[in-house]
């Protein structure tokens, strides 16, 4: 049938390029960092010549992930967490919450297999343990979630302090234990005004306890704040821009050498991180630090990272 023929003119040839791409795999679970001197994320300063200068040797993603890669191969790795601790300051309690986001992971894992990876990472870093690895159903809300719930938490933190001039023993412990909840007024930190709007933020210091004197003049102190607290600042002053701040209530100058998060608190729906709780629930997360913290102590021993904290670094 001549309607049927047709010639090549007729024809007309349509190229169609398919690239497949596999969707993002998530996990998620808790990191305890038991090395000070240790970046959240790989921390490289870039100058306008290419050149670049690690400021840590490693990160906590990379302590992480460089487990998981061979067995997930993907395109990239983006790392989400529950808000951050600086550097220099240890992770422990139950740990902080993060998501491991692979782009294009060209292997899946089963959940089986992601809870024998939990080991694999443990067993291979003195820096950084991991704890309850899972596979996240719906990442992105994982993602939401844990950015989210960052901003409701309260921080339970372990603060070497120094006293800086004369004082009684017995009327530093009284005042600390007179302190009671306090609001305290940072401007943003000498430390971070390269980064961070210049504003005053006031926030909740609802707890403080000493822990143990660690020498002449130096004891652990215990505080729960309220979350995105600039604590070292409250320690030490930060030079008048955190008022009051702890050698307001003790009456004598203090500093801060270290400095350590020991629980992440959980607060009631409905609650704010800012309200004026017992404290009940943060002693019983606390609970679960013991383990994590003599961890840290060996970790941070066996790697001789263990330093003072400088007060305006």
């Amino acid at each position: 049938d001549e309607k049927d023929e047709k010639t090549d003119e007729d024809l007309k040839l349509l190229r169609v390029n398919v690239k497949l791409k596999h969707l993002q795999l998530y996990i998620q679970g808790r990191y305890l960092k038991l090395v000070r001197n240790v970046s959240q994320t790989p921390w490289v300063l870039w100058s306008d010549d290419g050149d670049h200068e690690r400021k840590t040797e490693t990160s906590v993603q990379e302590e992480i992930a460089k487990m998981l890669l061979p067995h997930i191969q993907p395109t990239s790795v983006k790392f989400h967490t529950g808000g951050r601790e600086d550097a220099d300051v240890r992770m422990l309690g139950n740990g902080r919450p993060f998501v491991l986001e692979f782009v294009n992971p060209h292997r899946t894992l089963t959940e089986e297999r992601v809870r024998s990876l939990e080991k694999v990472v443990n067993d291979n870093s003195e820096v950084v343990k991991v704890r309850n690895l899972q596979l996240a159903v719906d990442g992105k809300a994982s993602v939401a979630n844990t950015a989210i719930a960052a901003k409701h938490k309260r921080k339970v933190y372990r603060a070497r302090v120094q006293l800086l001039e004369h004082f009684v023993r017995g009327d530093v412990e009284q005042r600390i234990n007179n302190a009671g909840s306090i609001k305290v007024m940072q401007k943003t930190p000498i430390r971070v005004l390269h980064r961070r709007t210049l504003m005053i933020r006031p926030k909740m210091v609802h707890d403080l306890r000493i822990h143990e004197w660690v020498g002449p003049r130096e004891f652990d102190l215990d505080l729960t704040t309220e979350a995105g607290t600039y604590v070292k600042e409250f320690v030490h002053g930060d030079r008048g821009r955190t008022r009051p701040y702890l050698g307001d209530v003790l009456g004598i100058e203090t500093d801060i050498l270290q400095l350590d998060v020991i629980g992440l608190l959980e607060l009631e729906p409905g609650s704010s991180s800012n309200d004026t709780p017992a404290t009940n629930k943060v002693r019983e997360e606390q609970q679960d630090s013991a383990a994590p913290q003599a961890m840290a102590v060996e970790a941070d021993s066996a790697a001789g990272k263990q330093r003072s904290m400088c007060t305006f670094a």
